[in-house]
């Protein structure tokens, strides 16, 4: 089932690229800051409750095309807790039109975690890296509306490497 939420994703990103929008008279360009706050849950066995507080530098590279660094915190909780401290680095590809754009995010990052063990999984230690993808709509320049998938692992550097996958539901606010 997870294969196939993953591929029907892809290709409704896809999708939503195709649409041509309303070209912009200007160089389309994001907002230098985003904050964004949201929830989810494990996509593992693990019955999990999640929050994630993401802040966002956006550099723009070129037209629809922007470099993004990603400094987070993270509050897991199912029968215990477990807090996270990260920072990630992504390319956003998003529709370069006026209005409601569709944007697709691809990155990788490095996690530090207070647990080293969370629901009988053996993380392998303290440090995870974590990689991400993540499509949704700009509301102009205003606000964002994500769906983001997010694997953490130890990437095989520690004896053990029970690692999990995670989605989350994230609203962002462009600061000017």
């Amino acid at each position: 089932m997870l294969r196939t939420e993953k591929y029907s994703f892809i290709l409704t990103a896809l999708f939503l690229f195709a649409f041509p929008g309303v070209s912009h008279s200007e160089q389309y360009k994001l907002p230098d800051y985003e904050i964004a706050l949201g929830g989810g849950t494990s996509l593992n066995s693990l019955s999990t409750t999640q929050l994630l507080l993401l802040g966002a530098r956006n550099i723009h590279l070129k037209e629809g095309l922007f470099f993004r660094v990603e400094p987070t915190l993270e509050y897991i909780t199912g029968n215990e807790d477990m807090y996270l401290a990260g920072f990630s680095l992504a390319l956003r590809f998003a529709s370069p039109h006026e209005g409601i754009t569709p944007f697709v995010d691809l990155g990788a990052g490095v996690n530090y975690v207070s647990e080293t063990t969370f629901r009988d999984r053996d993380l392998g230690g303290h440090f995870l890296f974590d990689l991400l993808l993540a499509g949704g709509f700009n509301f102009g320049d205003e606000y964002s509306l994500s769906y983001r998938y997010r694997h953490l692992s130890n990437g095989g550097i520690g004896d053990g490497n029970e690692g999990f996958d995670s989605f989350y539901i994230l609203l962002g606010f462009y600061l000017k």
